[in-house]
């Protein structure tokens, strides 16, 4: 995206601001998909940010979590003998040289490996990404001085520093193993969640090489109803494990979107969600991770004084208090606090398209104070925002089979009750 494509936008920018956010969401989503990689994971992360996002980028930006181009077989092969040093023949008796997965980080292709006839997932980094991204990350930096030049009145400081520092710990795949070693420790005690297992002397900072394990997509409910899998289990069993991750880990994925979630049965005939992709997660502080507890204490029994004393201990003014709730909550103040209204109407996040309508001129009207909070919270908080959304989503999809915030009032208790 050129300078002239912004001085266009805001020369021939007349008309409502849902006009203007329309225009400049397909300027941005097709300068994005033109120089892909670092652009796309860029545009996932816009397009998961409810209320905090217009929803026009959302949905403009939402294809970008599905069509990402591929790395040649070359390049491939070129990546795995340079980082292993050895031929590819040597590792694998097979390897499928069309990929079963592209990301914008990297592609997935199926392989057997030759010591023992394992069928296995190798993950390999894009050959051009690491040469690409740091001056991505300058040009993404670029437009948000560019941004705020024009509008003054949107900082958005706060997305730069957040999509560089996230940047980099996903190009490192070493780290990517490290995390999934460490939650799958950490779920060790929950039910129904799997994680694949790593072979970590044939990975490396640009490879990961893991079991293959078979399952049927999340989103694919068709499939799942016609398997016989249990859609409460996966709701509940997903929920245990985020709400986990969160208040008693403070160790949390930070990208579970569709794509990172399979379904089967496991050896024992139970459903089993199989959790892919360990590359982002947030770590919270011990302070950071008490604060947001509390929060969503205050907010699941609706205690205003306590919501308000978590919020104002994360970061935010008093008066600012009712916006952070809606922006985590995805729902307005006034709902969160309806008492005649159960928690599961309370909270869950509107399906019909009066009430998303509605919510997203909530976000258009208060975009500015929206991003005061953020320039304002704990760096750690805005990573929960999207891997809470992206829950959101897939709950939603499977029907909202359980009260999952049922689950949260237990998790949250019990790590109150361990401080």
């Amino acid at each position: 995206m050129q300078l002239k494509d912004s001085q266009q936008l805001h020369m021939q920018g007349s008309g409502s601001m849902e006009e203007k956010h329309e225009r400049a969401s397909v300027i941005l989503r097709d300068a994005f998909m033109k120089n892909g990689g670092f652009f796309i994971k860029t545009g996932q992360l816009i397009a998961s940010l409810d209320v905090i996002v217009p929803a026009i980028y959302r949905k403009n930006f939402e294809m970008m979590c599905h069509d990402c181009k591929e790395s040649s077989y070359e390049d491939v092969k070129y990546t795995i003998e340079h980082q292993l040093k050895m031929p590819i023949e040597k590792i694998f008796s097979q390897f499928e040289q069309k990929p079963v997965k592209s990301a914008s980080i990297g592609q997935v292709h199926k392989a057997i490996l030759k010591e023992n006839n394992q069928p296995v997932a190798v993950k390999v980094m894009h050959k051009w990404l690491l040469e690409q991204s740091p001056g991505d990350v300058k040009l993404i930096k670029k437009f948000i001085d560019i941004g705020e030049y024009f509008f003054p009145e949107f900082q958005f400081q706060w997305f730069g520093e957040e999509v560089e520092k996230n940047l980099y710990q996903e190009l490192d795949f070493q780290r990517e193993v490290q995390n999934g070693e460490k939650a799958r420790q950490n779920l060790k005690g929950v039910k129904g969640i799997t994680i694949p297992k790593n072979f970590t002397q044939y990975c490396s900072r640009s490879i990961i090489v893991m079991e293959w394990l078979n399952g049927i997509p999340i989103m694919d409910i068709q499939q799942l109803k016609s398997s016989g899998l249990d859609l409460k289990k996966i709701s509940t069993e997903i929920s245990t494990a985020f709400n986990k991750m969160i208040h008693i880990d403070g160790f949390c994925h930070a990208d579970p979107h569709q794509g990172n979630f399979l379904v089967r049965f496991n050896e024992k005939n139970e459903t089993e969600v199989i959790i892919l992709d360990h590359g982002l997660y947030v770590t919270l502080s011990e302070k950071t991770k008490v604060d947001y507890s509390r929060l969503w204490q205050g907010i699941l029994t609706q205690d205003p004084i306590l919501m308000k004393k978590a919020a104002t201990d994360l970061g935010v003014q008093e008066d600012q208090f009712q916006l952070l709730v809606s922006m985590v909550t995805s729902r307005k103040y006034s709902d969160v606090i309806d008492k005649e209204l159960d928690m599961k109407k309370r909270l869950d996040s509107p399906s019909d398209v009066e009430h998303r309508q509605e919510l997203s001129k909530f976000g258009v009207l208060y975009s500015q104070q929206i991003c005061d909070i953020l320039n304002k919270l704990n760096r750690e908080m805005l990573l929960l925002f999207k891997t809470k959304e992206f829950l959101r989503t897939i709950d939603n999809k499977l029907g909202l089979p359980i009260n999952s915030f049922q689950i949260t009032v237990i998790l949250t208790y019990i790590q109150f009750l361990q401080n």
